[in-house]
C-alpha cells in the first residue's frame, strides 16, 4: 500500500510536457506518481505552445488545451503540480529570428513575459499553486542568457504571478551547480531586478556527493 501523499518526501520529476505528451501517457504518469506516494508532480509548461503562433507571432487567442488537461489530472488524482515555466514565445524572445528554436533565449520584453506568467498562473489556480521560473538557468544547455537576464525574467514572472494569482508561490529555477556561487551572486546583484526578493522557495538540484557549499545571503 502506498504511503499517504501528505506524509511523503517523494515528488515525481515525471517529464510531462503540457504541449506534447500524449493524453494517455499523461494519465498514466499522474496515476503512477500518485500510486508511489508522491506529494507533487513536476510538469513542464511551455509558454510558446499557449501563446505563440507560426513564425513566433502572438496567437489571437491562447491555446489552453494542454494546461487545462494537466489541471484536470491534478484534481482527479489529488496530486499537486509544480509547474515549470519554460519556452517563452518567439514574439517576446531576444532571438525571434531563430524561431522555432527560440526556447533557450532570454526574453526581450520582460513586461509581456511577466504578464504571460501571470495569466498562466491565474488560469491554473488553485489547482497549480507553485511555479518554477525556468529550469537550471545556470546551465548553458537550458538557458543561453546571462545571470542578469535570468534576474529580470524571475522578477517579471514573480510580479505577474503575484498580481494575478496572489496565493501562488514562486520557485527559483533549480540551480544545476549550486556550489559555484558566482552565477547566483550576479543574479542577486542585477540592477533593478531585486531578484533576492522575487521568489518564495529556493531550489537547487543536488547530484553526486552531498558536500555542497551552502551560503547565507542578506535578507
Amino acid at each position: 500500500m502506498p504511503a499517504p501523499a501528505d506524509a511523503s518526501p517523494i515528488s515525481a520529476h515525471a517529464m510531462v510536457y503540457t504541449c506534447c505528451t500524449p493524453s494517455p501517457m499523461k494519465e498514466r504518469i499522474f496515476a503512477e506518481a500518485k500510486a508511489v506516494g508522491a506529494s507533487y508532480i513536476r510538469v513542464d509548461v511551455e509558454l510558446d505552445a499557449i501563446f505563440g503562433d507560426v513564425g513566433g507571432a502572438k496567437r489571437e487567442e491562447p491555446d489552453w488545451t494542454g494546461l487545462d488537461e494537466v489541471v484536470a489530472l491534478s484534481r482527479k488524482h489529488r496530486l499537486p503540480v509544480l509547474g515549470i515555466l519554460l519556452a517563452p514565445p518567439g514574439y517576446v524572445s531576444s532571438c525571434p529570428e531563430r524561431w522555432p528554436d527560440t526556447r533557450l533565449c532570454p526574453v526581450a520584453d520582460t513586461e509581456e513575459y511577466g504578464r504571460l506568467a501571470g495569466e498562466v498562473a491565474k488560469r491554473a489556480a488553485p489547482a497549480i499553486a507553485h511555479w518554477e521560473i525556468g529550469n537550471e538557468p545556470d546551465g548553458g544547455w537550458a538557458f543561453e542568457g546571462t545571470p542578469e537576464d535570468y534576474a529580470a525574467m524571475l522578477s517579471a514572472a514573480h510580479d505577474g504571478i503575484a498580481e494575478r494569482a496572489p496565493a501562488a508561490k514562486v520557485v527559483f529555477g533549480g540551480l544545476m551547480n549550486p556550489a559555484a556561487s558566482g552565477w547566483l551572486d550576479r543574479v542577486f546583484a542585477a540592477p533593478g531586478a531585486d531578484a533576492i526578493h522575487k521568489f518564495d522557495i529556493a531550489n537547487a538540484h543536488l547530484r553526486g556527493p552531498t558536500g555542497m557549499v551552502v551560503r547565507r545571503y542578506p535578507e
